[in-house]
């Protein structure tokens, strides 16, 4: 801060830009310091993640330009548990779902679904192996190799839902007030039935639009509205 100003700027190995001259963000998956672990002592990432990303969020607040949108609104939204009360509140059909830790309530869960339950987590990371190679978490078939792993499981709480077979994938995309479908037959390959993103390079070219009910449109604008996003 200088003469009554703050003055803030953010620099890259390729170049530097002076943040007061910006006049919008776009907040897009921003991952401060996702590589830390790799160059720093395991005891010093989490205290220099925090201080970084006091520092570029606190920065970027201080701005008085227009975002999309403000990071906060998308913590926010980021709540699973929210997210499915608040979609079987406006109408729309969820599936039965469990989020736990606890093995005997997802062996129960297991059997009173025909043994047919998926898995998956409720944020999106990575893992990377000891030569640095980045691993992504999909959403995967629950099988009796994971009901057997008691301890795994009390570490990390997952997201366990009904398998529900598909007729296509859809990805539904919100810009203001204007939405956007797309479809992929996901099902055609063993790979992508329970993710498609297993095999996002080979279905590039599958995609398709596609049009939704406008009952389901009309929830989906409930929904942006509630968490007062725009995108």
């Amino acid at each position: 801060m200088a003469d009554g100003k703050i003055q803030s700027s953010l620099h890259t190995p390729d170049y530097e830009i002076d943040l007061n001259e910006l006049t919008g963000i776009w907040y897009r998956r921003l991952r401060v310091g996702d590589n830390l672990g790799r160059f720093m002592e395991a005891q010093f990432v989490s205290p220099s993640l925090q201080e970084s990303n006091h520092t570029l969020r606190g920065a970027i607040d201080s701005l008085d330009v227009f975002q999309l949108d403000h990071y906060m609104k998308h913590r926010i939204a980021g709540n699973k548990f929210q997210q499915l009360k608040l979609a079987q509140k406006i109408g729309m059909t969820i599936p039965e779902t469990l989020m736990s830790n606890q093995l005997k309530p997802v062996k129960a869960f297991y059997q009173s679904n025909d043994e047919d339950i998926i898995v998956k987590m409720q944020s999106s990371f990575s893992i990377y192996d000891q030569q640095g190679e980045e691993n992504v978490v999909f959403t995967n078939k629950v099988d009796q190799n994971l009901l057997e792993d008691a301890d795994a499981l009390q570490l990390c709480p997952m997201k366990f839902q009904i398998n529900l077979t598909k007729k296509r994938e859809l990805r539904i995309t919100v810009v203001s007030d204007r939405l956007f479908v797309a479809a992929v037959d996901s099902q055609k390959l063993e790979t992508a039935k329970y993710d498609w993103r297993k095999e996002g390079s080979t279905l590039l070219n599958d995609w398709y639009q596609y049009e939704i009910p406008t009952k389901l449109e009309s929830q989906i604008f409930q929904l942006m509205d509630f968490y007062q996003l725009n995108y």
